[in-house]
């Protein structure tokens, strides 16, 4: 992991793809929460890649849906919010129409 995160390279895409889905964990598998090293390595070192093409960040938003460390879905949804393509978000978070707003009236 080392090397693959010191050397970034966008021919090590696949690598790090497969090495983010490696459920190696630090906790005993009767913990609910998971913490899985070298997936969370992985997904820094994607982060090293540039932009994310839409199958990649569909597969890492699965992935962070499923998995069950929090320190991971929480570093999958950061890298996907900075790098993913636009149209991989398309479906999925509806953008804030902003000529629709709230009628709030203060003290009323």
């Amino acid at each position: 992991m080392d090397l693959l995160d010191a050397k970034p390279h966008p021919d090590h895409l696949a690598a790090l793809l497969l090495l983010s889905k490696n459920g190696w964990s630090t906790q005993a598998a009767y913990y609910d929460e998971e913490n899985l090293p070298i997936a969370q390595a992985a997904v820094k070192a994607l982060g090293k890649l540039g932009a994310l093409d839409a199958a990649t960040a569909d597969e890492l938003y699965s992935l962070a849906i499923d998995t069950r460390d929090s320190d991971l879905r929480y570093a999958i949804f950061v890298l996907l919010v900075n790098q993913a393509e636009g149209s991989s978000q398309e479906g999925r978070i509806q953008p804030v129409d902003a000529t629709h707003s709230l009628n709030i009236s203060a003290g009323v």
